[in-house]
């Protein structure tokens, strides 16, 4: 009721304010609903929103708002795209999202829209490198370890065996370390 309120008292008045409000509306009814398609329909009035109004600045956070969608996995969008039996759908939602961004950037330079583009930009282009494997390894038995990358094409690793007495003996065991990708500092944390 409160937003329908504001909505009516900014109906009248400017146009950016009243889209600023029936955006803070659909992002609450969004987080808060429980309906089952409330992502198609959060996707759906934020289409409409950017739509009808594809020059005024404020319409802006809307495509922002559905390109950061796409950058957060967007599986709910009814995107599938299969590519050589392969599922790249999360490819293409990051391609998506970057695209969408670019173009607030472009049309909407130096508003909210376009900064927040500018970082989600910058997140979809970082490198990402998570390595994941069991603390206990059986002996003689084979270990699995999960990779997952984003936006690196090479990465070198060695395995080395660490005894008992080794382990004992550091003190402490080196939990995460930053690899050197480009520009970026070797360092290491210690537990």
């Amino acid at each position: 009721m409160l937003f329908q309120d504001v909505l009516r008292f900014h109906a009248k008045d400017q146009e950016a304010a009243s889209i600023d409000a029936d955006i803070l509306r659909i992002r609450f009814v969004h987080d808060f609903s429980v309906h089952p398609d409330k992502n198609k329909m959060y996707i759906d009035a934020l289409k409409r929103i950017y739509q009808t109004y594809p020059k005024v600045p404020e319409a802006a956070m809307a495509r922002f708002y559905h390109a950061e969608t796409f950058a957060q996995g967007g599986s709910y969008l009814g995107r599938k795209a299969y590519m050589n039996g392969i599922n790249q759908e999360s490819q293409l939602n990051y391609l998506e999202a970057h695209k969408m961004a670019s173009e607030i950037i472009q049309a909407f330079p130096n508003t909210e829209a376009s900064y927040q583009a500018q970082i989600l930009i910058a997140q979809i282009e970082s490198q990402i490198l998570q390595l994941q494997m069991e603390k206990v390894i059986l002996p003689q038995k084979p270990a699995l370890v999960f990779v997952n990358y984003r936006n690196v094409s090479r990465f070198y690793y060695k395995v080395v065996a660490l005894s008992h007495e080794d382990y004992k003996n550091t003190g402490s065991i080196i939990t995460n370390i930053a690899l050197n990708l480009p520009g970026e500092k070797h360092t290491e944390t210690k537990r």
